[in-house]
């Protein structure tokens, strides 16, 4: 995969990540036992927002025009990074996936932080 496709992929990993930490931080009835995974879940969505405002990527949003994104992402900083260190790019893929996977699993979730889902039924 070339430099160009990683980014975009990393993109858009990144950008899986950030909602789905944005999903479950405003959650507004989560139980007092699982207020200490949350606040690990907004020091950890804090960080990740970090590393895309760093990467430039911050920004991006999957409701956005593909084309448009396809450029603006083409001449990001995380671009002209992995252009310059294409060892490095497989490593951050790897890490966004996994954390795309774990935050879209919900054994996952259950066992990391807690969090279970529970359907409500309509009343």
């Amino acid at each position: 995969m070339d430099a160009a496709s990683l980014a975009i992929s990393i993109a858009a990993l990144y950008t899986t990540c950030r909602d789905c930490y944005n999903f479950f931080t405003t959650m507004k009835t989560a139980e007092a036992e699982s207020s200490a995974h949350l606040r690990e879940l907004e020091i950890q969505q804090s960080i990740l927002k970090a590393w895309g405002f760093h990467w430039q990527i911050q920004g991006e949003d999957s409701s956005e025009s593909t084309h448009s994104n396809y450029f603006r992402r083409k001449r990001n900083k995380l671009h002209g990074y992995l252009l310059s260190n294409p060892y490095k790019a497989e490593g951050v893929l790897n890490i966004l996936s996994a954390l795309a996977d774990t935050l879209s699993n919900q054994e996952k979730l259950m066992k990391r932080y807690g969090i279970q889902f529970r359907l409500l039924q309509a009343a």
